[in-house]
């Protein structure tokens, strides 16, 4: 059997919190905690500098009853600490039935709104009910739609509040229902002096002394707006449903965000010295690519740090990336980790947080201490593993599969800087494929010749790779694309069921 814990901001002895209890009763056991008075546009405020106090009640359909002192938000509060303590598991929290609508942006101050976030976040299935009047007398259709929003609500997470309006006109004639978004505001604001003086032409007036002030909200008219918004439905004559999320994130603005903050990554070379070089295999196509990354962090602005090792006779860097480094602050050390080097962590890098990139030789050694210092640290580090190696193969591939499991990200240069640009209207785009590309212009190496068919000419297997290439970049951006498109939920314009009587306890399937 269903628990239910009731409260609302109209006061314990309002209407519309009588007419739900007395229809919740037929669906379970129902606990109350409302407020003793009304307590309209309290949010989800609490009491804290002063007591609350909480009285026993009698009301008919309910298992206990308190009124209370405090917000709404205390009386969710105290409802589910009582419960718990009598052992009792609450399966819904619901809120109202409110006089007056509860839509558009003015959720934000609803106390309604309030008792049913506290519950959400609490971990309990929660519903706000408004009926779009403060002299609300019609109930009866949203009461009618309990048993859909109790199916509704059970597939929906936890800290997703259903926040439910309907017109207050008579059942038979509410349109149906619609889900719909959130819409606009709903009232026109303005303070009016209420004292000392009060022109009859309602003109606010600001004396020179101390003043008192009355809100005095208008309510806009939304007949005829758009009926995909609950403003807009509820003046068009239907009921709605719209889901509200605790989490207030707008995620799709973080993502934006963090793209931002990408442009402040910071790129670590790690010791490209010509004795280390000439000991791993593939040098030049891994030199190739790590001046074509630092030629990238040029144009991108990307801050740029390198290290030369002085442990043995490892060589200098050679010149064709020293003069790409140049612009960027180098490091001469004897540890393998840079962290420890005096002063590295506070002069050198900004804040935790930050993105670190880096390559380098040799990755089982400096680079892979080095990375796991960052992320000790708090850093999000990538490792770009074709501008990366070790003279030992074994030793690269066990650092890059640690690295990994460690909390790197592995990419490779080109992924990388297409990470960075995020779209093919950069600024710098053109700058950036021509240096990427010009990899590909390269005539083939024998090697690449070798693996190919015999018949084929120097000229196709340039196309080949071309094309392939071109491919996969198509690939990247229209993966990126698509997690855009994701983060915003494509809104459900579908509506049209009408809810049942009060008779029918036990609901059919809610598809239409």
């Amino acid at each position: 059997m269903n628990k239910f814990l009731v409260a609302n901001d109209d006061g314990i002895n309002a209407l519309g919190i009588q007419s739900l209890i007395k229809r919740l009763s037929l669906y379970g056991e129902v606990y109350v905690c409302a407020p003793s008075d009304q307590r309209s546009c309290m949010s989800q405020s609490m009491t804290l500098r002063k007591p609350i106090s909480v009285e026993p009640v009698e009301i008919d359909g309910t298992v206990a009853s308190f009124s209370c002192s405090g917000t709404p938000a205390d009386c969710i509060k105290f409802g589910i600490q009582w419960t718990k303590d009598h052992n009792i598991d609450i399966d819904y929290v619901f809120s109202g039935v409110n006089h007056g609508a509860n839509g558009g942006t003015d959720i934000r101050y609803s106390g309604t709104m309030g008792a049913a976030m506290e519950g959400a976040m609490s971990g309990i299935r929660s519903v706000a009910m408004s009926v779009f009047s403060h002299e609300a007398t019609e109930f009866e259709f949203i009461l009618d739609m309990i048993p859909e929003i109790l199916e509704i609500s059970k597939e929906l997470p936890k800290d997703v509040v259903l926040n439910v309006n309907s017109p207050n006109l008579p059942k038979w004639k509410i349109k149906g229902v619609k889900m719909v978004s959130s819409g606009p505001r709903s009232f026109l604001d303005r303070f009016i002096i209420s004292s000392p003086s009060n022109p009859e032409n309602g003109e606010s007036i600001y004396p020179d002394r101390k003043a008192e002030y009355k809100y005095e909200g208008k309510l806009m008219d939304f007949s005829g707006t758009d009926e995909e918004i609950d403003l807009g439905a509820i003046a068009g004559g239907y009921a709605t449903i719209t889901p509200i999320k605790v989490d207030a994130t707008d995620y799709e603005s973080l993502i934006k965000i963090n793209k931002l903050n990408e442009k402040n990554a910071i790129c670590l070379f790690m010791n490209y010295q010509e004795k280390l070089i000439d000991r791993i295999k593939n040098s030049n196509e891994i030199i190739d690519r790590t001046k074509r990354l630092a030629k990238c962090a040029d144009i991108l602005n990307l801050k740029i740090i390198y290290s030369k090792h002085f442990a043995g006779d490892l060589g200098d860097i050679p010149d064709e990336l020293s003069k790409l480094f140049s612009k960027g602050k180098k490091v001469d050390t004897v540890n393998f980790d840079l962290f420890d080097i005096d002063g590295f962590y506070q002069d050198l890098i900004p804040r935790a947080g930050s993105k670190i990139v880096i390559s380098g030789l040799e990755a089982h050694v400096s680079l892979l201490q080095t990375a796991l210092g960052f992320i000790k640290r708090g850093f999000e580090v990538i490792v770009l593993s074709d501008c990366s190696s070790s003279r030992s193969e074994e030793d690269f591939k066990v650092a890059m599969d640690f690295l990994s499991k460690a909390g790197c990200m592995i990419m490779t240069y080109e992924a990388f800087i297409y990470s960075i640009i995020g779209t093919t209207n950069h600024e710098n785009i053109e700058e950036l494929l021509k240096i990427i590309n010009a990899e590909y212009d390269k005539e083939p190496s024998d090697d690449i010749i070798a693996k190919e068919d015999s018949d084929e000419n120097i000229f196709e297997i340039k196309q080949k790779n071309m094309e392939y290439k071109e491919d996969e970049y198509i690939k990247h951006i229209e993966g990126r694309d698509e997690e855009f498109v994701n983060i915003s939920r494509k809104k459900d314009n579908t509506y049209g069921y009408m809810p049942e009587p009060a008779e029918r306890i036990i609901p059919d399937s809610f598809e239409e």
